[in-house]
């Protein structure tokens, strides 16, 4: 009996470090997933412009993956040091905001997605890959007239009729039935 109670408690011990672990790294990859979408979508709007507030988007992602890396993971750590070889110098900002120079956001693109797609892969691994859906590229669906004309459709009469519908005597009885 005391095998068994012992057994238990180990078990349920291991469920719940699995579980903790596993919210913990759901939690990384969707705040990972998020904000780099969210930068890849600013570079494709604005033609590989890298604007301030994505810049900073970009350095606090940076932080709050240092901070949420409690457990040291190496793998996450390896996330973080690409992250951080893309973020443009202060130097290069200034330049930037001054109109002096221009930041090349090519590799940036192409680390921001790297780190995006393995962060939807351990998602998809962790079967919790829900993200918010996206609207559809280039021409929408049966745009192009593939739709056929019914012609012009006709209301049948009465169909619309704005009276009040009266209440006869059974109407209410089985009202009355059906609420008691």
């Amino acid at each position: 009996m005391e095998r068994d109670v012992l057994a238990n408690a180990r078990a349920e011990k291991e469920r719940l470090m699995r579980e903790f672990y596993t919210g913990i790294v759901t939690q990384i990859n969707e705040l990972i997933r998020d904000v780099t979408s969210n930068i890849l979508e600013s570079l494709d709007e604005h033609e590989g412009v890298l604007r301030g507030p994505v810049s900073n988007q970009l350095r606090n992602l940076v932080t709050q993956l240092d901070r949420l890396n409690f457990m040291d993971d190496r793998t996450l750590r390896q996330q973080i040091e690409r992250l951080q070889s893309v973020i443009p110098s202060q130097a290069e900002s200034d330049q930037a905001r001054k109109g002096l120079g221009k930041i090349d956001t090519s590799q940036m693109q192409r680390v921001v997605r790297q780190v995006r797609d393995a962060a939807n892969e351990v998602l998809i691994s962790l079967e919790v890959a829900t993200g918010p859906r996206k609207a559809r590229q280039g021409a929408t669906p049966l745009d192009d007239g593939h739709l056929v004309d019914l012609g012009a459709r006709k209301a049948r009469p009465a169909a619309a009729s704005f009276k009040k519908p009266s209440t006869s005597a059974k109407s209410v009885q089985r009202r009355t039935h059906h609420e008691e």
